[in-house]
C-alpha cells in the first residue's frame, strides 16, 4: 500500500517533467519545493472534507498520502529532523486506520494530528536552514527558513491559535533578506544566524502548545 501511495504522489506531483535526482540541490530546490508547494495542506483539507461526507475510506487515504509526504522529506532531513518526520508519519498512518474504522469521533482528532505533521515539517525546513547557514547558502537557506514558515504558519492555524506579532515580523524579515539574495547583496551571516535563532525560538514556542493538545 506504501508504495502504491508513494507512487500516487511523485506522479502527481512530477507530471509532464522528467523525474528529478533528488541529490541534485538546484532539483531540489527549483523543482521539488513548487511540485510539492501544497503538500501536505492539500491531502489535510481533502481528509477532512471527506470525513465530513462520512466517506471515511477516502478520507483515510488521504491521510495515507500525507504520511507519504513526510516519509519523502526523511530523504534530506537531519538525523534531529527526521525523528520528528518519523513521529508524525506513524501518527499519520495510525489516524489514517482509526478513521477507516470509524473509530474518530471528532473531526478535532485530524486538526491536531495536521497540526503536529507541520510541526515537524517547520521543524525539518528550520534545521536544513541552519546547515545551510554554516554553508553560507543563502538561496538554499533563505527558501528553506520559508518552506520552515509556511508550515509553522499551517501549524498554528490548525491548533486554533493565532498568529503573534513576532512572527509576523519574522516573515517580513525572511521577504527581505529574500529580495537581498536575489539582488546580489552580500548577507551578513550573523544576522542570518540571528533570523535562524528567531525562527527557532517561534517553532519552540508553537511546539510546545502543539504537543500539549497531544491525548486531549
Amino acid at each position: 500500500m506504501t508504495c502504491i501511495i508513494s507512487l500516487i504522489i511523485v506522479s502527481e506531483a512530477w507530471a509532464g517533467k522528467d523525474k528529478p535526482d533528488p541529490s541534485s540541490d538546484i532539483l531540489y530546490f527549483e523543482e521539488y519545493v513548487q511540485a510539492i508547494e501544497d503538500e501536505p495542506e492539500n491531502r489535510f483539507h481533502r481528509a477532512r472534507e471527506y470525513f465530513f461526507k462520512d466517506d471515511m475510506e477516502t478520507s483515510a487515504r488521504e491521510i495515507r498520502k500525507a504520511a507519504v509526504f513526510l516519509r519523502l522529506e526523511m530523504g534530506w532531513a537531519t538525523k534531529e529532523g527526521k525523528k520528528g518526520l518519523v513521529t508524525s508519519s506513524l501518527e499519520l498512518d495510525k489516524l489514517a486506520d482509526k478513521v477507516e474504522k470509524g473509530e474518530v469521533t471528532s473531526v478535532k482528532e485530524l486538526d491536531d494530528a495536521f497540526s503536529r505533521a507541520h510541526y515537524a515539517l517547520a521543524r525539518h525546513y528550520h534545521l536544513k536552514a541552519s546547515e545551510s547557514s554554516v554553508q553560507e547558502a543563502y538561496d538554499n537557506l533563505v527558501r528553506e527558513l520559508k518552506t520552515a514558515v509556511k508550515h509553522l504558519k499551517h501549524a498554528i492555524l490548525w491548533s486554533e491559535d493565532k498568529i503573534e506579532s513576532a512572527f509576523r515580523e519574522i516573515i517580513k524579515d525572511i521577504h527581505m533578506m529574500e529580495e537581498k539574495v536575489l539582488g546580489g547583496e552580500k548577507q551578513d551571516q550573523k544576522q542570518a544566524e540571528k533570523m535562524i535563532e528567531s525562527i527557532g525560538k517561534e517553532i519552540e514556542r508553537s511546539g510546545q502548545k502543539v504537543e500539549s493538545k497531544k491525548g486531549q
